[in-house]
């Protein structure tokens, strides 16, 4: 007589894996802080679009814009100009808003921040 062996098949022990990866990967999220990284790309993409309407401003009127100017061809809702900076809402990972601000020069080595909003920009900084 022939003793039948027990076990798991090869397909029912990667249909285990596959689910338990399934799981891993949809509560993964809930345990790993993704907050830092958020706010970093929040900044990044920020900076982006002041430097991109700085780029189109002066392709479009060929002269430098004024603060108060670029702040009009950043699109977004609650764009606004202060003391020389550019200054966005954003919504953070816990609900809460808060505001990036970009800076902007008035020399084409990014020295000297801007300290009004008629002020000639000629160079944008990385968000704060």
């Amino acid at each position: 007589m022939r003793k039948q062996q027990g076990g798991f098949t090869l397909i029912e022990l990667v249909m285990v894996i596959v689910i338990l990866g399934i799981l891993a990967a949809s509560f993964a999220p809930k345990f790993v802080d993704l907050g830092t990284g958020a706010e970093a790309a929040a900044k990044a993409g920020a900076s982006g679009a002041v430097k991109a309407a700085l780029t189109v401003y002066i392709a479009e009127k060929k002269v430098e814009p004024t603060v108060s100017q670029l702040a009009g061809y950043v699109t977004g809702k609650g764009v606004s100009t202060a003391s020389g900076s550019i200054t966005m809402p954003y919504t953070k990972t816990d609900g809460t808003s808060g505001t990036i601000t970009v800076p902007t020069y008035p020399s084409s080595d990014c020295t000297g921040t801007a300290n009004s909003t008629d002020v000639t920009v000629k160079c944008v900084g990385d968000a704060t």
